[in-house]
């Protein structure tokens, strides 16, 4: 009976230890198995994580190169507008050379056959009545002034 007591309980022990193995092997694949999905989980979300972070850094530079773009057309604008604006004010500066040149060159002629005009009709002047004369001599005077005052408006 002392062998079979004994027997009971090393088949007591081999089955609470084999029990205990399969509990050991249940517990140790059960925490693989844990720390096999935490660890693809982790494994996911670092790449899903750096992929984020890259998209994010792309979308940033993006973001920089449409604002400096922008920047660059409104630029572009400005230097055309003021390229536009300077080369306006080139052109009317040369017209106004241009008519200010040829009234003065106009208006030398004009005087030449004025004078020469007057001086032809000098004598013919002298043998009008009074009234007539001093209506001629203040129409040549009017007319002086008329043009001496375009002159200093238009020529200057």
């Amino acid at each position: 009976m002392a062998e079979s007591t004994t027997n009971k309980a090393a088949s007591t022990a081999k089955a609470t230890a084999a029990k205990a193995q399969t509990t050991a092997k249940a517990t140790a694949s059960k925490a693989q198995s844990t720390a096999k999905a935490t660890a693809k989980k982790a494994t996911d979300a670092t790449p899903r994580s750096a992929k984020d972070a890259v998209n994010t850094v792309v979308g940033f530079g993006v973001m920089g190169v449409n604002k400096v773009q922008a920047g660059a057309r409104d630029l572009i604008k400005s230097v055309k507008a003021d390229e536009l604006g300077s080369r306006i004010t080139k052109v009317v500066d040369q017209a106004t050379e241009t008519a200010k040149s040829t009234g003065k060159q106009a208006d030398e002629r004009i005087e030449a056959v004025i004078v020469k005009a007057e001086t032809a009709f000098a004598p013919y002047e002298e043998k009008l009545p009074a009234q007539v004369r001093d209506l001629s001599r203040k129409t040549r005077e009017t007319s002086a002034k008329v043009r001496e005052q375009v002159r200093t408006k238009v020529l200057a």
